[in-house]
Protein backbone atom coordinates (compact mmCIF):
# COMPACT_ATOMS: atom_id res chain seq x y z
CA UNK A 1 0.00 0.00 0.00
CA UNK A 2 1.21 3.51 -0.74
CA UNK A 3 1.90 6.08 1.93
CA UNK A 4 -0.50 8.99 2.28
CA UNK A 5 2.05 11.58 1.16
CA UNK A 6 2.62 9.94 -2.23
CA UNK A 7 1.71 12.07 -5.24
CA UNK A 8 -0.94 11.38 -7.87
CA UNK A 9 1.57 10.02 -10.40
CA UNK A 10 2.75 7.31 -8.04
CA UNK A 11 -0.85 6.43 -7.18
CA UNK A 12 -1.80 6.24 -10.84
CA UNK A 13 1.25 4.11 -11.62
CA UNK A 14 0.38 1.66 -8.85
CA UNK A 15 -3.27 1.53 -9.89
CA UNK A 16 -2.23 0.96 -13.50
CA UNK A 17 -0.15 -2.00 -12.37
CA UNK A 18 -3.06 -3.33 -10.33
CA UNK A 19 -5.50 -2.90 -13.23
CA UNK A 20 -3.11 -4.73 -15.56
CA UNK A 21 -3.32 -7.60 -13.07
CA UNK A 22 -7.13 -7.19 -12.93
CA UNK A 23 -7.28 -7.50 -16.71
CA UNK A 24 -5.18 -10.65 -16.63
CA UNK A 25 -7.33 -12.18 -13.90
CA UNK A 26 -10.52 -11.40 -15.85
CA UNK A 27 -8.99 -12.91 -19.01
CA UNK A 28 -8.09 -16.06 -17.10
CA UNK A 29 -11.58 -16.18 -15.58
CA UNK A 30 -13.08 -15.85 -19.06
CA UNK A 31 -10.98 -18.76 -20.30
CA UNK A 32 -11.86 -20.89 -17.26
CA UNK A 33 -15.57 -20.18 -17.65
CA UNK A 34 -15.41 -21.01 -21.36
CA UNK A 35 -13.73 -24.29 -20.38
CA UNK A 36 -16.63 -24.86 -17.94
CA UNK A 37 -14.30 -24.73 -14.96
CA UNK A 38 -16.66 -22.44 -13.09
CA UNK A 39 -15.11 -22.75 -9.63
CA UNK A 40 -11.68 -21.69 -10.88
CA UNK A 41 -13.27 -18.90 -12.96
CA UNK A 42 -15.08 -17.65 -9.88
CA UNK A 43 -11.80 -17.65 -7.91
CA UNK A 44 -10.15 -15.56 -10.65
CA UNK A 45 -13.05 -13.08 -10.51
CA UNK A 46 -12.62 -12.80 -6.75
CA UNK A 47 -8.92 -12.18 -7.29
CA UNK A 48 -9.69 -9.47 -9.88
CA UNK A 49 -12.18 -7.82 -7.53
CA UNK A 50 -9.67 -7.82 -4.69
CA UNK A 51 -7.02 -6.24 -6.89
CA UNK A 52 -9.44 -3.56 -8.11
CA UNK A 53 -10.45 -2.70 -4.56
CA UNK A 54 -6.83 -2.14 -3.54
CA UNK A 55 -7.03 1.20 -5.35
CA UNK A 56 -10.07 2.35 -3.32
CA UNK A 57 -8.14 4.22 -0.65
CA UNK A 58 -5.87 5.81 -3.25
CA UNK A 59 -8.62 7.52 -5.25
CA UNK A 60 -8.76 10.59 -3.02
CA UNK A 61 -5.69 11.97 -4.83
CA UNK A 62 -6.56 11.10 -8.43
CA UNK A 63 -9.05 12.49 -10.95
CA UNK A 64 -12.71 11.31 -10.81
CA UNK A 65 -12.36 9.67 -14.23
CA UNK A 66 -10.28 6.94 -12.63
CA UNK A 67 -13.23 6.04 -10.39
CA UNK A 68 -15.19 5.23 -13.55
CA UNK A 69 -12.65 2.53 -14.48
CA UNK A 70 -12.83 1.11 -10.97
CA UNK A 71 -16.63 1.01 -11.10
CA UNK A 72 -16.49 -0.76 -14.46
CA UNK A 73 -14.12 -3.43 -13.11
CA UNK A 74 -16.39 -4.10 -10.14
CA UNK A 75 -19.43 -4.40 -12.44
CA UNK A 76 -17.58 -6.95 -14.58
CA UNK A 77 -16.79 -8.94 -11.45
CA UNK A 78 -20.45 -8.93 -10.42
CA UNK A 79 -21.49 -10.18 -13.88
CA UNK A 80 -18.89 -12.96 -13.91
CA UNK A 81 -19.95 -14.03 -10.43
CA UNK A 82 -23.62 -14.05 -11.39
CA UNK A 83 -22.88 -16.16 -14.47
CA UNK A 84 -20.88 -18.72 -12.51
CA UNK A 85 -23.64 -18.90 -9.89
CA UNK A 86 -26.27 -19.54 -12.56
CA UNK A 87 -24.41 -22.34 -14.35
CA UNK A 88 -23.68 -24.49 -11.30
Amino acid sequence: MLARNVGPRAVLARCQQLYDEVGSAFAEAHDDINDRDYAVGKEKVAQATSLARQCDCMFAVVPPLIMHHHSYAIKIAVIYTAITNLVK
